[in-house]
């Protein structure tokens, strides 16, 4: 086919400069508010991967001191779990060729590791009291809804009507005071280090996982149950930050 098409105008990308006007599109009063927000964004994002690196290498303290059985049927309902949802993955991203038994077995690992941990949580945490209070799960159930925004509504009502998907918000909400009260007691030293340093022991954590399978789409073994929903998009961190190291 063929088609007579009136060009009306032509533009191409410019350089945008950051001044006043450009800040005041983005919401911010002036230049120096724009900058304080970036600043403040990136310095969170750096606090976060840093708590990452800190949280992973006390778990892996926490399972490397700690080796026992784990109960067979809460072995099996996680590796179900993860299976399940390894599965979806795979169908939404065309694989079509089934897990290996080596895949399988890597999984099998994971499922392990976490009943391991959550049983080890939930005895640390039970035997100091700890818990969740109602008023902070209604917040992480805004904070949910926040990521769908025109949806809000139906997430409300779907955290509502869903009892075991509330509780796979409690659950991490449970995890992060437990390990927050172990480190109160734990001897922890900072050590700054840069961007780069930082993310690259974030890729070594990440590397040390049990592998998968290459594909185009990776499928993953996530930590929370419950449905799976999009995370939202963090923009790169570019300034240092302090990874405390226990």
């Amino acid at each position: 086919a063929i088609f007579d098409v009136k060009i009306h105008e032509i533009r191409e990308p410019a350089e945008a400069k950051i001044n006043d006007e450009f800040a005041k599109s983005l919401g911010m009063d002036d230049v120096k508010a724009l900058k304080e927000a970036v600043k403040e964004q990136l310095q969170k994002e750096l606090d976060g991967h840093s708590r990452m690196v800190l949280k992973k290498e006390l778990l892996d303290a926490l399972d490397d001191a700690n080796k026992f059985d784990v109960p067979p049927g809460m072995l099996e309902l996680e590796n179900t779990n993860i299976l399940q949802q390894v599965e979806l993955e795979r169908q939404r991203n065309g694989e079509g060729k089934e897990l290996s038994k080596a895949e399988k077995d890597e999984y099998a690992q994971i499922a392990e590791r976490r009943v391991r941990l959550g049983l080890i949580l939930a005895e640390i945490g039970n035997g100091q009291k700890i818990t969740v209070a109602d008023a902070e799960l209604h917040k992480a159930v805004i904070m949910e809804a926040q990521k769908f925004p025109g949806q809000e509504r139906e997430v409300f009502d779907y955290y509502g009507k869903n009892p075991q998907a509330l509780e796979s918000l409690r659950a991490p909400l449970f995890e992060e005071k437990v390990v927050d009260y172990i480190l109160e007691l734990a001897e922890v030293k900072e050590k700054a280090v840069s961007q780069d340093e930082l993310l690259t022991a974030l890729d070594d954590e990440e590397d040390a996982k049990p592998k998968k399978k290459a594909t185009s789409k990776k499928s993953s073994a996530k930590k929370d149950d419950g449905e799976k929903k999009p995370a939202a998009q963090k923009a790169p961190a570019k300034k240092k930050a302090a990874v405390k190291k226990s």
